[in-house]
């Protein structure tokens, strides 16, 4: 995942000897919950490195983040964050340090268990159950560590096991194609040939790029004897991108973490605020050919796409992003504003939605889709959602605006007035608000007169 970050020489393990810390790594289950515990006989030091043995970004990225913890020494994100720092740039010894003091913070977060199980390289097969198990003990809900584990007992050929868990994933994820690769390969190992052929078939249409389940499918077509469609599958396998790999949230957080990456994020954003929306494109695009399991980049480059008005591509960008990273909120807002884009305005407000789902206070989403309900002629709808938009965040001058227009619509004028009354306060000369609140006032003094002449 992080092929382009720099590799940097084995850490020194000073740090470790100043401590005098002894480190204790224990699994204590309570009623289906997993603790991982962590004890040492004195404080413990927040890791670091000499800058001899990272490179200057690096070293940079890593400061920042132990800054964070040193500002919040009881935060686990910030422990947890500074762990993921550890782990974008290979730092595995420091990063273990990082990911069991916040699993110590807080017990709860499966994030923290699940990182200490490297994503790729060997690991013995019966320490991995073990965590993934109580991984998935502490929250059920992530499907990718389900799937691991799956994946595990089907090496093992533990296929009832495995199946149970792919059939579960299946039903409750039914666009993941992971799943339906591994039901594939279980019907595949009992010589189910048709059954496997149909959860294959919809594992590729899933995930086109999935080159393991290509592989078997084309096996598959071979063994019912299917020449022509088993050719068809092996061409198209010489056609997908070597690098690959199954989308992986947590450990595409960890990839987000890369300075290679931060930088080129933070760079474009710059661009962005000065208008050089091209230049900001052309400098994402380079970044997430290197890095395209990094769930920032991808929303990044698609905010890039909602800037030059490329709703088609951005809706693309989004829909990575949101396989990347799922729990992600921004991801769901970016694929509204591709479709708003596009005039596919009810998708759109069902993507807003699905932000809000996530994070009620989403101010942001709240704004958008009032915006979508202004456009499609829905205005109770929008006076709503613009209701709700301001009151989470009240500086939010689009916001505020747009409701005291949509309120003078609706002639509910009192609630206009307070509506433009918080805009002025929060933009006193805009222009905008000042005509508004011009045009409020003389509806006002002509309904008063219409009540007077009656």
């Amino acid at each position: 995942m992080n092929d382009a970050a720099p590799t940097p020489a084995k850490p020194k393990k000073s740090w470790r000897r100043r401590a005098g810390t002894v480190l204790l790594w224990t699994v204590a289950l309570t009623p289906g919950i997993a603790h991982w515990i962590w004890t040492a006989t004195r404080p413990v030091e927040i890791p670091s490195v000499s800058e001899s043995e990272v490179t200057t970004p690096v070293q940079e990225a890593i400061e920042a983040a132990r800054e964070a913890v040193g500002r919040a020494p009881q935060s686990d994100e910030a422990w947890g964050q500074l762990g993921m720092t550890f782990l974008a740039h290979g730092l595995r010894d420091e990063a273990e340090v990082c990911l069991l003091k916040a699993a110590e913070i807080d017990p709860s977060d499966p994030r923290w268990p699940y990182l200490l199980i490297p994503e790729k390289g060997s690991i013995d097969p019966a320490l991995a159950e073990k965590r993934l198990r109580e991984v998935i003990a502490l929250d059920a809900r992530p499907p990718v560590p389900r799937l691991r584990l799956a994946e595990l007992l089907w090496k093992q050929e533990r296929l009832e096991e495995a199946e149970e868990i792919f059939r579960e994933v299946a039903e409750q994820y039914p666009d993941i194609g992971r799943a339906r690769l591994g039901l594939g390969r279980i019907a595949f190992a009992r010589g189910e040939l048709e059954a496997s052929r149909r959860h294959l078939e919809q594992a590729v249409a899933l995930a086109p790029a999935a080159i393991p389940a290509h592989q078997l499918l084309a096996q598959v077509y071979q063994r019912l004897g299917d020449t022509k469609a088993a050719r068809e599958q092996l061409a198209h396998l010489e056609s997908l991108p070597p690098k690959w790999s199954w989308p992986d949230p947590w450990w595409a957080e960890v990839a987000s973490r890369s300075a290679s990456a931060q930088n080129v994020v933070t760079h474009a954003g710059r661009l962005r605020d000065a208008g050089r929306f091209e230049e900001a494109l052309d400098v994402l695009e380079a970044a997430a050919r290197e890095h395209p399991d990094s769930p920032e980049l991808t929303v990044a480059l698609g905010m890039v796409l909602i800037d030059l008005k490329d709703g088609a591509r951005a809706e693309d960008v989004f829909a990575r992003g949101i396989e990347l990273a799922p729990e992600m909120v921004v991801p769901y807002l970016g694929m509204g504003h591709a479709l708003a884009l596009q005039d596919r305005l009810e998708a759109a407000i069902e993507q807003y939605r699905r932000a809000l789902e996530m994070d009620p206070r989403f101010a942001e989403a709240h704004l958008a889709m009032g915006q979508c309900f202004v456009r499609s002629g829905q205005l109770n709808e929008a006076a709503d959602a613009l209701s709700k938009a301001v009151r989470h965040d009240p500086n939010l001058i689009d916001g505020q605006i747009l409701l005291g227009a949509t309120l003078m619509d609706l002639d509910r004028l009192d609630e206009a007035g307070k509506a433009l009354e918080a805009a002025a306060l929060v933009k006193p000369n805009h222009e905008v608000v000042a005509r508004l609140r011009d045009e409020l006032a003389s509806r006002r003094e002509n309904a008063a007169s219409s009540v007077a002449d009656e």
